[in-house]
């Protein structure tokens, strides 16, 4: 054997005979030594015995227990150097292993302090353990199992400070080869491996975290025992009744966030952990069942595939998102953001679980699902997120709770805040995902005035605020040129909404201001009080919580600041520009929450809506260019391109122009120079936005408008030889410049000469006379009977010159213009009506006009025989109109009869759908400003059976929101229950009523519409008892009608029994008087007749067999009553017509209507032998409806 295979280290070691060997000399030989054995490979051919003499040496105390750390370091190496040679066995017995492993331990505790000479060594020592797995000789002590625990916690120890790779990966190697060879590991190294894997540790100690990782990885086999019996002692223990321990609580929550993390990293490691949790999932334990769908969502969202792997765990976790406890599908839904953030391949299920939760039952789920979407972020819900799931979180908006409302306000105005340059850049994903966005937050605007965070979305993140007025202004434009119908009415509501505010607000602080300027209490100051508190009920009635902002307002009130006063009515001026605005709403809510936090609230949700950062005067110039500029490059062009904006910004300019007349103050000269410009034809059509906005101008000033001589005659001129349009403005603004009173007679004389049949400028002079009736009567009256004899001789009954076929149908709004000029024949004669009817002496005068629209009502339009299908629906509507409009004047309620109010009802279910669609427009238009008497608003329920889905929606939210209007003023009763005895007379009186049973079913639809809009638990009492009562009255205009009225009576009283039994309501007797319309009810006298008509049942016993099989489903849309339900309900579908009837003989007041095709603006008509059928049969669908057009706010 050569000296190379033997050892040739001769030194000694330990000295002998009581001498000591010097520090520097034994650290030399122990460093000699180690060097050569560090070099000697493990082979066959080394002879082990040539090691004999330094093992000796080596385990001597001196050595082990040196009090120099080097030397002790040197010592640890040279065993392990030794130990590697005689793998796998040792030269030390047990007592001797102790010792050494002792060594090793504190060497390697030793690690994470020793300094720079001997760290060298201590890794060498660590490195040298682990690459050749001697440390598994420690498992043959004793007392194994207390150094593998110590071991772990060096180790773990060590690694919350920072250390190298090399020694991280020969601690993962050592752990794991002791991990590998054990017969058990302790459960405290279990318990220290998985600590690393809560989230707190997880970032804090990220080298604990790595270790952790890799023993996961490389032992997964060995551990996965070990977990599941560690998560199985804590996870199926906890399923037992005590999930009010809070501390248990939270080691549940650490014990699924350690599973999740595992997953992460190592999730071979957790092969027999997944069962427990599927246990889980399915535990009566809502606790457990939350955790595991947490912890599986995260799990299953992460990259492999784990739902695979295991799918009847998928397939399980998934059908939580419908499990009995909110709690838990609130869980599932707040874990689907995981899926998208990965990109999952499991995302497309989830995302249908998700569109589902969005219209959950309950309202913390919607919530939840409604902010998780918020959450994913604008690029992933751009690219992943489907549109089914955008619009139906669009629907929230007008959800029933305001937290699901104000959650899904915040997510849609974030995300269309984030996309608004995609999609004014024309992005075409942006545009069919998000573009609409604005119509949802509008249509909750436009349903729920008071919501202040609809309004507060809307001008901060909608329709933003930016510093450059062109941006800002062409933000506004992109906005709304993506707004349907609805949502174009919606935000012309917001500007009407913020007018009134300012109105208010502005006698709010000038009443302070007045107050603080008395100096002695008198009347007048009393009246000052009344309109400061007025002004300031006025200002906080719509909002929730009124009655806390109205005491804010009175108490600022007895305390005003002055400076804050000044920069209050800074923001409402017209002419502050934006950045003035701005700057004083700073400052002023800096101010607020310095001095008086308590009202800040309050004036925020006031200043937001009454300051003029939105609606600001320096973006009409802005607005006028583009409707200029594109005069002159009109073209076809799709959505957003100058054409459209140019339009957009029109119908803006008009709606600023009658909200804000003041607003263009500023820019008067910009709407006057087109006059005195000699090189601008104002017959040109490209002019009429500019004197549009005059004449919207002039009248909010009116009076105030100087004019030259030049501009008075060019407007004459336009009156007297333009189109109607422009006779429209002219004439208006004419009548209201400041030299009107010589202006007008000029006028008047000039048009009278167009009033010939044969003139090409009639129309342009009766739309003239039109505006002047309205502006100065007066001027009319020496020519109003040649007027009156022209409208009714030449115009109205007189056949139309025109080869019209009387029986063909022409499009509704196919305007000719001898249609054109009949229905303006009109409109001069009821406006010149309208100014006599405030006084009561001469609204006699007014009764020639209304017999007039009460002849064409009778008629159907058909004044002559050859007049036209189409002609005879536009005079209809006009007549109906006409009459609504003057029964706002309260001398002339007294003129409609309750006949003829019957007659007008009834035109609410004309044939054509343009004709209802204006009825309805304009009733709703003079309630909601209570112009009109409240008994107008039982016509409305006339729609109840009418095809048009989005009528009866209109329908049903203008009565809401009156309702809500009611309430707020505390009466007992309010106004729209009061008109309960209304309906049932209309409905008796209905051409289509009978007491026949099936006729019944049709009639209660009526009955039901008017309970699910009107009856609330306060008023459903006061509704039964006004409709008992009926059966103590007789019809006073038709007495053998009254049998109808019996019957209807009890209809309605059968049909609030099963209402209040679906919505859980009890009727209590009401204690209240009752007073039932006097025009057509009257008390009955004989009181055996009285006792006889309460005992009767007037339902028809053919109803009741019928009636029984309908009781086993609600009469009402249970939907409405049982709870928020989430989803949005669907409008109830038309009931089926009934067999066809003989037709019913001709009636009065209406013309006979004999089987007859109806027609419907569609121009799709029935046979020509269909029957008349059910109430709706006289009302026709069209084929695919285009939204409700704006009504111009100036209809004349």
């Amino acid at each position: 054997m050569s000296s190379a295979d033997r050892l040739q280290f001769d030194q000694v070691l330990v000295a002998t005979g009581g001498r000591s060997i010097a520090h520097g000399e034994i650290t030399k030989r122990l460093i000699k030594l180690h060097e050569e054995l560090s070099l000697v490979k493990q082979t066959d051919s080394f002879d082990n015995s040539s090691l004999n003499e330094v093992i000796k040496q080596l385990k001597s105390p001196s050595l082990l227990e040196h009090k120099n750390q080097l030397v002790k370091s040197l010592t640890a190496c040279c065993i392990a150097d030794i130990l590697k040679l005689f793998a796998p066995d040792s030269p030390y017995n047990k007592n001797e292993l102790g010792a050494i492993f002792k060594l090793f331990l504190n060497q390697f505790k030793a690690l994470g302090t020793s300094d720079s000479e001997s760290i060298s060594y201590d890794t060498y020592l660590i490195s040298s353990l682990g690459a050749f797995k001697s440390i598994i000789l420690i498992l043959d002590l004793n007392n194994h199992t207390q150094l593998l625990i110590q071991i772990f916690e060096i180790f773990f120890s060590l690694t919350k400070k920072n250390q190298s790779k090399e020694i991280l990966s020969s601690a993962a190697a050592i752990l794991s080869a002791l991990i590998d060879n054990s017969n058990s590991v302790p459960t405290k190294a279990i318990e220290l491996i998985l600590s690393c894997f809560t989230d707190k540790n997880r970032q804090q100690y990220p080298y604990s975290y790595y270790l952790a990782k890799e023993l996961c990885l490389t032992s997964s086999d060995r551990l996965q025992r070990y977990f599941c019996q560690y998560f199985s002692d804590i996870l199926l223990a906890s399923n037992k009744p005590h999930e009010a321990d809070p501390e248990k609580n939270i080691d549940l929550k650490t014990a699924h966030r350690v599973i999740v993390n595992i997953n992460r990293a190592a999730p071979s490691a957790l092969l027999n952990v997944i069962p427990i949790l599927e246990q889980e999932l399915s535990t009566d334990n809502t606790e457990l069942r939350t955790l595991a769908t947490r912890a599986l969502g995260e799990m299953f969202s992460q990259p492999g595939n784990l739902a695979a792997t295991y799918q009847t765990v998928w397939k399980i976790w998934l059908q939580r998102m419908n499990d009995k406890a909110a709690q838990v599908r609130v869980a599932w839904v707040e874990q689907t953001i995981t899926f998208f953030l990965n990109n999952s391949s499991e995302l497309k299920q989830v995302q249908e679980g998700l569109i589902n939760k969005v219209q959950d039952t309950d309202d913390k789920v919607r919530t939840a699902a409604c902010k998780i979407i918020g959450l994913i972020g604008y690029d992933l819900v751009k690219q992943l997120v489907d549109v089914k799931l955008i619009e139906v979180l669009s629907f929230r908006c007008k959800d029933k709770k305001p937290e699901t409302r104000i959650a899904a306000l915040n997510t849609l105005s974030d995300l269309y805040d984030k996309a608004y340059n995609d999609i004014a850049y024309g992005d075409p994903i942006a545009i069919t995902k998000f573009s609409k966005l604005p119509n949802s937050i509008l249509g909750l605007f436009y349903v729920y005035e008071g919501d202040y965070h609809a309004a507060q979305v809307l001008r901060e993140k909608i329709f933003s605020g930016d510093r450059n007025t062109s941006d800002r202004t062409q933000r506004l434009l992109n906005v709304c040129s993506y707004l349907n119908d609805k949502g174009l009415a919606a935000f012309y509501s917001m500007m009407k909404t913020q007018s009134g505010a300012m109105k208010n607000f502005s006698r709010y602080i000038n009443s302070i201001n007045e107050q603080r300027a008395w100096t002695s209490r008198t009347n007048s100051s009393d009246d000052i009080e009344k309109s400061i508190l007025g002004s300031a009920k006025l200002l906080v009635e719509k909002y929730s919580d009124a009655t806390v902002h109205y005491g804010n307002l009175v108490k600022y009130s007895q305390s005003p600041d002055k400076r804050l006063n000044e920069l209050f009515l800074k923001l409402i001026n017209f002419s502050s520009d934006y950045d003035a605005v701005v700057d004083c709403y700073n400052k002023a809510m800096k101010r607020i929450e310095h001095t008086n936090s308590e009202i800040s609230t309050t004036f925020k949700m006031i200043l937001n809506t009454v300051s003029l950062k939105l609606i600001n005067h320096t973006i009409l110039p802005f607005l006028f260019e583009i409707v200029e500029s594109s005069k002159n490059t009109r073209s076809r062009k799709s959505v957003n391109t100058d054409n459209t904006k140019a339009t957009t910004a029109q119908k803006i300019l008009d709606q600023l122009a009658h909200w804000f007349p003041n607003l263009f103050d500023a820019h008067l000269n910009f709407l006057t120079d087109f006059l005195t410009d000699s090189s601008i034809d104002l017959f040109k059509s490209e002019q009429i936005d500019r004197l549009k906005a005059l004449a919207k101008h002039v009248k909010s000033h009116p009076q105030e408008l100087k004019l030259d001589d030049l501009s008075i005659k060019k407007l004459k001129d336009l009156c007297v030889k333009g189109t109607v349009l422009q006779s429209k403005y002219a004439a208006t603004v004419i009548c209201l410049n400041s030299n009107y009173l010589i202006c007008v007679p000029d006028l008047v004389s000039q048009l009278v000469k167009n009033l010939k049949i044969n003139s090409n400028h009639l129309n342009s002079a009766l739309k003239a006379f039109q505006q002047i009736a309205i502006h100065s009567p007066d001027d009319l009256e020496d020519i109003y009977e040649q007027i009156v004899k022209f409208v009714i001789s030449e115009l109205l009954y007189k056949d139309i010159k025109s080869s019209y076929d009387a029986n063909s149908y022409e499009e509704f709004d196919q305007v000719d213009s001898e249609l054109e000029a009949k229905v303006l024949g009109i409109k001069v004669l009821v406006n010149r009506a309208l100014s006599f009817a405030d006084d009561e002496i001469k609204v006699a005068l007014c009764k020639p006009v209304l017999n007039l629209l009460w002849d064409i009502l009778d008629k159907e339009g058909a004044l002559t025989e050859n007049i036209p299908k189409s002609f005879r629906a536009n005079l209809r509507l006009t007549a109906v109109k006409s009459i609504v409009k003057l029964a706002c004047k309260l001398h002339i309620q007294s003129h409609i009869s309750s006949l003829n109010f019957s007659k007008l009802s009834y035109f609410m279910q004309d044939e054509i759908f343009e004709v209802r669609q204006g009825f309805v427009i304009k009733l709703i238009k003079y309630l909601s400003t209570q112009t009109l008497p409240p008994k107008f608003a039982s016509v409305l329920f006339l729609t109840a059976h009418d095809p048009e889905v989005e009528l009866r929606d209109t329908v049903t939210v203008a009565l809401k929101r009156l309702l809500d209007k009611s309430k707020a003023q505390n009466n007992p009763v309010q106004l729209l229950e009061s008109t309960t005895p209304r309906l049932i007379y209309l409905l008796a009186h209905h051409p289509d009523f009978s007491r026949d049973g099936e006729d019944l079913q049709q009639f209660q639809r009526y009955l039901e519409f008017f309970l699910e809009i009107i009856a609330t638990p306060d008023n459903i009492s006061y509704i039964f008892e006004c409709v008992s009562r009926l059966k103590n009255v007789y019809d006073l205009n038709s007495p053998e009608k009254s049998d109808c009225i019996y019957a209807l009576s009890d209809l309605m009283q059968y049909t609030i029994k099963h209402f209040k039994l679906t919505a859980h309501w009890l009727i209590q007797p009401y204690t209240g008087s009752v007073a039932l319309p006097s025009d057509m009810y009257r008390h009955l006298t004989n009181p055996q007749k009285m006792a006889t008509i309460a005992n009767h049942n007037f339902l028809p016993q053919e109803f009741f067999p019928t009636d029984q099989t309908r009781a086993m489903a609600p009469p009402v849309n249970s939907n409405m009553f049982s709870g928020d339900g989430g989803v949005p309900k669907s409008p109830r579908s038309p009931r089926s017509p009934r067999s066809p009837k003989s037709p019913r003989s001709p009636r009065s007041p209406r013309s006979p209507k004999s089987p007859k095709s109806p027609r419907s603006s569609s121009k799709r008509s029935l046979p020509q032998d269909a029957e008349p059928r059910s109430p709706s049969s006289r009302r026709s669908k069209k084929a695919s409806y285009s939204p409700m057009k704006y009504v111009e706010v100036d209809d004349e």
